[in-house]
């Protein structure tokens, strides 16, 4: 029994990945520019007046490190994104990002900080994509001519990351399913429909906008199966997440309806659960896309090791001095990626992706029907051959 289960883990883990090395370099970027606009200010928000309690690697300390220290590490934290943005020596620049941006999280902890969302982007993803190849393709590293990964290339070593993450995902999303199964999730009638309800009140109470969902969610506050729909949808959603790791078709699925779960919270409470929403991204092959729009038809020219390098600190630093003496990145990075551009892409991606499951099981179905509707033709009898020493015209 555990030789066949260590076949078909080695058989899941090792299946090819489509294009899993341009899904790669494209959620690098993606990752750096949400790292920029959020996390960098994440980062900043040291309480004037809070108690120090150490935690981490800062126990040993009875004070915290010096503001210079401090200020170091976010420097080298931009530094090492914006290495990562123009992919220029990914593993330090991923390296760089590890070691600055965690200092900085578990910082804050030491504060009082708690946010799950930033343990997953601070600390795992940059110590897991620390032994992918996320920096060799739409990257100036792409342009050496000595660089094997081609965007297509969806071979298990390249597409490991993937799995790993989607695993991750699956354990994160199951314990919170069952944490609500033996909670007051199952228990309190209409527990959804209060969440947001009362999450409105507050809003109106400080002068704030209710989301445009609550309308939807008060008219059915008052339905038992609309109350119970929201609950077993959020609930089934988290604890059957593992089913993502069987085959493509559940893994749509699955992020699909995540996506648009965390949208819905988005659009009902405000709550923006952004480091999530980028996370799924890792899942939905925007390669296809690229190659639909006809996107890698654009050849640029093959560099040597000397331009690389040179390009590669000329675009960093330049981008470095930019952010902290022009507010033009960081305006434009405010006004264009915002929380309600984030939460209208992912919508579209959330639906178009759980439509293209039901779309294929539409299909599905209809082969299968046709196949059962299809005239079978019996097989043909074989004909008995005549006894030995009579020709077979003979009366």
């Amino acid at each position: 029994m555990l030789a066949r289960l260590n076949t078909h883990y080695e058989t899941w883990f090792q299946a090819s990945e489509p294009n899993a090395a341009g899904r790669l370099g494209f959620w690098r970027i993606l990752f750096v520019l949400m790292y920029l606009r959020f996390g960098v200010f994440e980062t900043t928000k040291i309480p004037a007046v809070a108690l120090w309690q150490p935690v981490g690697v800062f126990t040993w300390m009875d004070a915290p490190p010096p503001t210079a220290v401090i200020d170091a590490w976010r420097v080298l934290l931009v530094v090492g994104l914006f290495m990562l943005l123009v992919g220029y020596m990914g593993r330090l620049a991923t390296l760089l990002v590890l070691v600055s941006g965690g200092l900085l999280d578990v910082l804050l902890m030491c504060y009082g900080k708690v946010d799950h969302g930033t343990i997953i982007f601070f600390h795992l993803v940059p110590a897991v994509m620390l032994f992918s190849v996320w920096g060799q393709t739409y990257s100036l590293a792409a342009l050496q001519p000595d660089i094997p990964t081609q965007p297509h290339d969806g071979s298990w070593r390249v597409g490991w990351v993937l799995r790993y993450m989607l695993a991750v995902m699956a354990v994160l999303y199951a314990t919170a399913g069952i944490h609500k199964l033996l909670g007051v999730w199952v228990t309190v009638p209409g527990v959804v429909s209060n969440i947001v309800l009362h999450d409105a009140l507050t809003d109106l109470g400080q002068g704030r906008t209710p989301g445009p969902l609550t309308p939807v969610i008060a008219f059915g506050a008052d339905y038992r199966l609309f109350n119970e729909f929201l609950r077993w949808s959020v609930i089934a959603l988290e604890t059957l997440f593992p089913l993502a790791l069987i085959n493509g078709p559940l893994r749509r699925l699955f992020v699909g309806s995540a996506i648009l779960m965390h949208a819905g919270i988005y659009y009902a409470m405000g709550w923006s659960f952004t480091y999530h929403i980028v996370f799924f991204a890792l899942f939905i092959d925007w390669q296809r896309l690229f190659d639909a729009l006809r996107l890698n038809a654009i050849r640029l020219p093959h560099i040597n090791r000397l331009t690389y390098h040179a390009l590669g600190i000329t675009l960093t630093a330049a981008l470095s001095i930019g952010w902290y003496h022009s507010p033009v990145l960081l305006n434009t990075l405010r006004q264009v990626v915002t929380l309600d551009a984030i939460f209208a892409v992912a919508t579209v991606a959330g639906i178009v992706v759980v439509a293209s499951v039901a779309f294929e099981a539409v299909l599905w179905v209809s082969r299968k029907q046709h196949h059962l509707q299809a005239p079978q033709n019996p097989t043909p009898l074989p004909t008995e051959a005549p006894p030995q020493g009579i020709h077979a015209d003979q009366s």
